[in-house]
């Protein structure tokens, strides 16, 4: 590592970290069942709200189009299920045969590595949430007929602005991410090896599509992040939730880099630790995982981007 760049004491305190996991596909044969289940619900009240499924004079007490929107929400988020559950399961497939024909390289199993870097996708993030907004939109409409034509409409209509104000939030979120895309688009982290070795020295370089333009401060962060299944609430509610948990890191600081030109490397480099408790398990139930985290305090919205690296246990008689 150069001079100038003092990497942190490593911090192995156990911390709770605030964001999505990345989830596996040892839960796709469940994601597949409920897609499927789903489906056939919402498919059902469409077909309902068509009158092809006849139904008794009365029962449906909405407007059929809002009915079918009903039905039209399940079965959208149905078919992303049943999406998330195929692939989940061909990966488990492909895994399961690599992990037989390389057994001494888990990474080949692992993840569908590129072998020469990391991009990330902010389109993509960007329309998961809006996407996620608009079921929350079209699930609602019934509910909020429901609201306003019976008797219980105060409380109904009350549960609905909760969800409203959360999906709200959603929109915001979405629309910032959307604006840090559109001023510095996506970003590469290079990998001047593959894998990285715990114990080893990880080289990399990171090139940006756009220019940064007047960073007053870049930092870079390597966080070995473990994700776990922890039960809420008590009785009947109790349910299982995944929650993310950062169980070591270490990061140096670049004081005034000025602008950071696209396409110029710039290098990243950190010393690993010779735990081999933290190797990479993206496949298991609950994964582990690294990222190195980039920030840039910019004038307005400041750089940020994360890359998933590839660290592993070195195979025993392979060379240093």
């Amino acid at each position: 590592m150069p001079e100038e760049l003092q990497q942190t004491a490593p911090d192995t305190e156990l911390k709770r970290l605030n964001r999505q996991p990345r989830g596996n596909p040892s839960g796709a044969a469940f994601a597949l069942l409920l897609g499927i289940l789903v489906i056939v619900v919402g498919t059902a009240i469409v077909l309902m709200a068509l009158d092809v499924i006849p139904t008794k004079p009365g029962s449906i007490r909405v407007p059929r189009p809002v009915f079918a929107a009903l039905g039209a929400a399940f079965g959208g988020a149905g078919l992303l299920a049943l999406i998330i559950g195929v692939r989940g399961v061909r990966q488990g497939i492909r895994s399961r045969r690599l992990i037989a024909r390389y057994p001494a390289e888990p990474w080949r199993a692992d993840f569908a590595w590129d072998p020469a870097g990391f991009t990330t996708r902010a389109r993509s993030d960007v329309a998961r949430r809006m996407g996620a907004e608009l079921f929350i939109v079209v699930f609602l409409i019934p509910f909020y007929y429901w609201g306003f034509h019976s008797g219980v409409g105060p409380l109904v209509i009350g549960i609905c602005a909760v969800f409203d104000l959360i999906g709200l939030c959603l929109v915001i979120h979405a629309m910032f991410l959307l604006l840090r895309w559109l001023k510095y688009g996506d970003s590469r982290l290079q990998f001047e090896s593959f894998p990285f070795f715990l114990g080893d020295v990880l080289d990399a370089v990171l090139v940006t599509s756009k220019d940064i333009r007047g960073c007053r401060r870049a930092r870079f962060t390597l966080r070995c992040i473990q994700e776990r299944v922890e039960i809420t609430g008590t009785g009947r509610g109790q349910h299982a939730i995944d929650v993310c948990y950062q169980t070591w890191a270490s990061a140096y600081d670049v004081e005034q880099p000025g602008d950071i030109v696209a396409g110029s490397p710039v290098r990243v480099t950190f010393l690993l630790p010779e735990d081999l408790s933290l190797c990479t398990a993206l496949s298991d139930r609950p994964p582990q995982y690294w990222e190195i985290e980039v920030t840039g305090v910019t004038p307005g919205i400041g750089y940020k981007a994360q890359f998933l690296v590839p660290i592993y246990i070195r195979p025993t008689g392979a060379p240093d």
